[in-house]
């Protein structure tokens, strides 16, 4: 029973990273926002996911979807250093 308690954790906190991803796509003029609001998903698992779907967007030929995560992902981890080693 315990296994099946944290594979649905772990399910919605994948659901909750590609709805974070997905509302990041849909309002890139609303990045500071959205990950202000979302601060405690930033984490390492989503920078993963963001360089994954960058490099999956770039293959696709959408350079500019694929350079707009890597700035987010550089966004990320500023946060993270700063909040580390604060």
């Amino acid at each position: 029973m315990a296994n099946t308690n944290l594979a649905t954790e772990s399910f919605g906190k994948v659901n909750t990273r590609f709805s974070l991803v997905n509302n990041l796509l849909e309002y890139p003029d609303q990045v500071a926002n959205i990950l202000r609001a979302n601060e405690n998903m930033l984490d390492y698992a989503l920078i993963q996911l963001l360089e994954n779907i960058s490099e999956y967007m770039k293959t696709n030929n959408r350079i500019d979807t694929a350079h707009f995560l890597k700035k987010v992902i550089n966004q990320i981890q500023q946060h993270l250093n700063h909040h580390n080693f604060s």
